[in-house]
């Protein structure tokens, strides 16, 4: 009896693997075909954010705290003078790389973030009106070259009130950051609103020569040391910070990649 209880036992056995066998193979199949994807995924976020960098490279001398602002209001801006601090940063999310801004005693605006546009060489700024709550976009492009460029955005509609045009430029080496905000008069020309002078927190953002102490994110001037196997490396604001920190690995593999290439391409320079 008790052997036909086991044969019994072993025969469900048998069906029931023979049975789930092919689920969970399945299950393995979907959970390889899941590693895939997110590895497609992970691959083309990188090769996204990489790209939006290199967009946003040539304005990043924007990034850094930037201490009491002074405003001064042009006569019938309906504006009061006022001052504010400012922080201008690189933040990573969403699969996107950024410099927005942060300035919590903003009178025009209280943060608001810069991405690539659509166009080469082209920029969009999304600008948040106290509150929180009203956005303003502006698209934009570097005008001007050297000392005198300027990164001079328009709005992309235009709102009573409202600055139809912002600029911003660095003088000092990079010690002062100015911004003019613009009203629209008539169908082509600006009359100015008001404009925002900051100093830098700190020392200049990079020399001619090149940033004294690089950050392993972006190449810009950094300010703030972080360590990596016993050595101390740079970055150069809290987004990229938390970048490395994230994943400090992966980072420093790109930060040596990059210093790679630099040097094979000066070398091909020199022949």
């Amino acid at each position: 009896m008790i052997r036909r209880l086991i044969a019994g036992f072993s025969l469900i056995l048998l069906a029931t693997m023979l049975i789930g066998w092919p689920a969970l193979a399945a299950d393995k199949t979907t959970q390889s075909d899941k590693a895939g994807k997110s590895t497609a995924r992970d691959a083309a976020t990188k090769a996204q954010i990489a790209k939006d960098k290199e967009a946003l490279h040539g304005i990043q001398n924007l990034i850094g705290l930037w201490r009491r602002g002074g405003a001064i209001a042009a006569p019938g801006s309906g504006l009061n003078s006022w001052s504010e601090d400012a922080d201008w940063y690189w933040e990573f999310e969403d699969g996107r790389a950024a410099i927005v801004f942060e300035a919590d005693e903003g009178k025009l605006y209280v943060e608001g973030q810069i991405l690539p546009g659509k166009k080469k060489d082209t920029f969009v700024l999304t600008a948040i009106q106290p509150g929180g709550k009203v956005k303003e976009t502006f698209t934009g492009k570097v005008v001007g070259e050297g000392k005198t460029a300027r990164l001079v955005f328009n709005a992309d509609k235009e709102l009573k009130g409202r600055p139809a045009q912002i600029q911003m430029y660095t003088v000092a080496r990079g010690k002062r950051l100015v911004i003019v905000y613009n009203r629209k008069v008539g169908t082509s020309s600006y009359a100015r609103m008001a404009q925002l002078g900051y100093t830098r927190k700190g020392s200049g953002f990079a020399s001619a020569a090149g940033p004294l102490r690089e950050c392993v994110v972006t190449g810009g001037e950094g300010d703030r040391a972080v360590t990596y196997k016993g050595k101390t490396y740079y970055v150069c604001c809290r987004g990229c910070l938390i970048e490395f920190q994230e994943d400090p690995d992966g980072t420093m593999k790109e930060f040596f990649a990059r210093k790679e290439k630099e040097r094979k391409e000066r070398e091909a320079e020199d022949r």
